[in-house]
């Protein structure tokens, strides 16, 4: 394809000249993508959304002016398509996370626990009025649980 300007590419491919867009993507390509990398640190993330940029220019290539510049237009595309990604990988986590929080919240006691239970109610049974209400820092509760766990 002979060296057309941005604007006479982009126009070519809204009257359905593929070959045209194909030249725009390759011109462009790098830019888009090292835009998109420096604003996300991530390769993959940052071909995901090299691929989301031009898929952007594929939908509104017919509302682009002939005075955009089309450069200009990508890198600006990229990095608010960046921001957004960002955003919602964020969101994302942020739902996990409660997610992930609820799950523990939920979940039952461990099976142990249901083993300890009687046997320490039992033993609190076993103690006198005064013990039980003896505040444990002092050490008596301590030292009266353990010789009743001892006798078990």
């Amino acid at each position: 394809m002979p060296d057309f300007d941005d604007t006479t590419l982009l126009r070519q491919y809204t009257e359905g000249d593929d070959a045209a867009f194909s030249t725009l993507v390759a011109r462009h390509l790098n830019l888009v993508y090292s835009a998109s990398l420096r604003a996300v640190g991530n390769p993959s993330l940052a071909q995901d959304i090299t691929q989301a940029v031009f898929v952007i220019l594929t939908q509104k290539a017919k509302s682009l002016g002939p005075k955009t510049i089309l450069s200009g237009w990508l890198y600006q595309t990229a990095r608010l398509t960046a921001a957004n990604f960002q955003r919602s990988e964020m969101r994302r986590q942020q739902r996990e996370q409660e997610a992930y929080m609820q799950s523990t919240v939920s979940e039952p006691e461990p099976p142990s626990w249901k083993h300890v239970a009687p046997l320490l109610d039992e033993a609190m049974g076993r103690l006198g009025a005064t013990d039980r209400t003896t505040p444990s820092s002092c050490g008596f509760l301590k030292t009266k649980l353990r010789r009743k766990w001892r006798r078990l």
